[in-house]
């Protein structure tokens, strides 16, 4: 039988990576990794520091997206007073 942390081969691992920094949810990313959704649950369940890192990787996209808005405003004053505005809204 195998041990808990062999569920996943590294293969799919990283395609779960791949998917989550793309912003992809649960199921997306078992779909891209070619893996059930109840085997995912269960690796989770017996890999904590993934489900961290699962988290921590579906941050990437509104990083990026932080970045880009930010350079943009760089270049654009009328896009920064807009980002400004929306800011101050409560």
């Amino acid at each position: 039988m195998p041990k808990s942390k062999d569920i996943l081969s590294e293969s799919q691992i990283l395609r779960l990576e791949e998917a989550f920094s793309l912003g992809c949810t649960d199921s997306e990313a078992c779909f891209h990794a070619d893996i059930g959704y109840e085997t995912f649950k269960a690796y989770l369940k017996t890999n904590p520091e993934f489900a961290d890192r699962r988290e921590v990787l579906k941050q990437k996209p509104l990083i990026l997206a932080r970045q880009t808005v930010l350079k943009a405003i760089r270049e654009d004053p009328k896009l920064a007073l807009e980002y400004l505005d929306r800011l101050a809204k409560p």
